[in-house]
């Protein structure tokens, strides 16, 4: 997980409870909480510049982002960040920042742990997931994450 390439990973929360918002028309009208995991997730993948986040959807209860991870020309010896790593630190940051500003109890999960991954080996597989990404919330009582309330 530390090699240039694409990376489809999707991230859910704790008992796929709804905390990011509800999708209407198509489109997820997000909770404060989803807002704030939206500008976490920027915010993460901001601090490595050999980092692209390529396509993201935040859905009630999961996220979906495509991580380009690029060798660098200035740098080819530089060590790419590790995408457990950079998931790990997400979720902390995450977590810690919902619980500070009281969107989630103080003891509260706002994670699954770990992660799910799927490495894009090439250009029609990067395609694919991008598509699945940008077609997911219009697709959600279809999605197998979906839980009605």
């Amino acid at each position: 997980y530390a090699t240039p390439g694409g990376y489809f990973l999707t991230l859910c929360t704790a008992q796929r409870t709804p905390f990011f918002g509800h999708i209407e028309d198509g489109q997820l009208r997000a909770s404060a909480l989803g807002e704030l995991v939206a500008r976490q997730l920027l915010d993460a993948v901001e601090r490595y510049q050999s980092l692209i986040l390529d396509v993201w959807v935040i859905m009630p209860n999961h996220l979906h982002s495509i991580l380009l991870a690029l060798e660098s020309d200035a740098s080819p010896s530089a060590s790419l960040p590790n995408m457990s790593s950079v998931m790990a630190r997400f979720k902390a940051c995450s977590t810690r920042e919902s619980r500070r500003l009281g969107l989630l109890e103080p003891s509260g999960e706002l994670w699954q742990r770990g992660f799910h991954d799927h490495v894009l080996r090439s250009e029609n597989d990067l395609a694919e997931a991008r598509e699945y990404v940008a077609q997911n919330p219009a697709k959600w009582e279809m999605d197998e994450l979906f839980e009605s309330s």
